[in-house]
């Protein structure tokens, strides 16, 4: 009681907050009502928010209107780095002039911060009290985000795995084809390695991380020998087999599982369109298979393989 009694006494000589002074805790809203125990302070939704006197006397607190109610306001933005500045300002300019909230003084748009996905931009603009700046401040806001969305959408915030798999043209529209000279060597992709920024975050590239996984899980046979004594020439004991053995020992059965459960037509086109005019045969002994190859040619009158 003696703490408030005394508190009301500072407050009446030093004046820190009067009546219709804004003022921030947690909470926007004007000083309404004074009285020797507590101030009662009616927020933006029409609550009212009672605060012992002795508060105001312990504790910083910022007042809007100690000396003049007028106010600088931010709005934030976040676009693209190849989004051109000058527009912005432009419109910014533009939109401040033909707003009754703004009072003249400051309007000006600044990159204030650049993270890893776009660049951060920070607009300022003054009114004479903090009411019309909140107006003024979604003014400009819907005002910036609309003439993005109409003149240049190509820019707004997107993942790093969208911009690396995207080329351009000069008008800032995605190609549908890709220059021999801008595809990007094998050797350059890290998508296996930790060290990748992208493949290492999944749930920030799923798209990615789906075409990794797809691509780790082929399976190249190009070190396989091919001299006369080469595994893969010699008959081996015939089983089923979805998958070569690593010297390829068990070529022939793994062909001749591809044509008892696979797809016998596929497999007969590939061979035809990397060996025009052959066919694999799967000769078999004493339950042992060997692959044989054909040099043949189509029947002209009914298109289809002779015997060899």
């Amino acid at each position: 009681m003696l703490g408030n009694l005394i508190a009301g006494l500072q407050i009446a000589l030093s004046q820190p907050i009067r009546l219709d002074d804004v003022v921030i805790q947690g909470e926007w809203g004007r000083i309404e009502e004074i009285t020797g125990t507590y101030v009662s302070v009616r927020l933006w939704d029409q609550r009212r928010l009672i605060v012992p006197l002795q508060w105001f006397i312990e504790n910083p607190f910022p007042n809007w209107t100690r000396s003049s109610s007028q106010i600088i306001g931010t709005v934030f933005l976040y676009v693209d780095y190849r989004m051109p500045l000058a527009p912005l300002r432009e419109e910014l300019a533009r939109i401040v002039e033909a707003a009754p909230e703004w009072d003249r003084r400051v309007q000006v748009l600044q990159v204030t911060e650049g993270t890893e996905r776009s660049m951060q931009l920070r607009a300022l603009v003054s009114s004479l009290d903090s009411g019309l700046n909140w107006d003024l401040r979604c003014r400009v806001r819907e005002g910036l985000i609309d003439f993005v969305q109409k003149h240049y959408p190509q820019y707004l915030p997107r993942t790093r795995a969208e911009v690396s798999a995207e080329l351009e043209n000069g008008k800032g529209e995605p190609l549908h084809w890709v220059p021999r000279g801008a595809r990007t060597p094998a050797g350059s992709t890290a998508a296996h390695t930790e060290a990748d920024p992208v493949a290492s975050r999944p749930g920030t590239a799923p798209e990615m991380i789906a075409v990794r996984e797809q691509i780790r899980s082929w399976r190249f046979y190009d070190h396989f020998r091919t001299d006369v004594d080469a595994p893969a020439r010699m008959p081996q004991v015939g089983t089923h087999t979805p998958v070569l053995a690593d010297d390829g020992a068990d070529l022939a059965a793994a062909l001749q599982t591809i044509r008892e459960i696979g797809d016998l037509t596929a497999l007969d086109a590939a061979i035809d369109d990397a060996f025009p005019g052959s066919r694999l045969e799967i000769a078999a002994q004493d339950g042992r298979l060997r692959v044989l190859s054909c040099r043949m040619a189509r029947c002209a009158i009914c298109c289809s393989w002779p015997r060899c």
